[in-house]
């Protein structure tokens, strides 16, 4: 293919042809499609790093969220092995009771 002219648009060629009139132009000529890539990687950069700013954001919410709801549970499980603990010391109190009292 050759070179593009100044009136073609720079913007509906493919990156293979934008490759090609950077290696075959002269080199005053070869800036345009030279820029034109440039700026589509930038593009392309920008894009990436747009929906992956978007799923960190989506990863820290949902982060934020699993940490309370297991926030939460821890302090139903400390809540419940309390009572336990207690309701074993009454247990233990009561078989102290029976024992004493058979021996009576």
């Amino acid at each position: 293919m050759l070179a593009p002219s100044f009136g073609e648009n720079l913007e509906d060629a493919s990156d293979l042809d934008l490759k090609r009139w950077v290696n075959t132009s002269v080199r005053h000529l070869a800036v345009l499609p030279s820029d034109e890539l440039t700026r589509r990687e930038l593009k392309r950069l920008k894009d990436s790093i747009d929906v992956n700013t978007d799923e960190m954001r989506k990863f820290a919410r949902s982060s934020e969220k699993f940490n309370s709801e297991t926030s939460s549970q821890s302090s139903a499980m400390i809540r419940m092995t309390r009572m336990i603990t207690f309701l074993t010391g009454i247990l233990v109190f009561g078989l102290i009771i029976q024992i004493l009292l058979v021996f009576r």
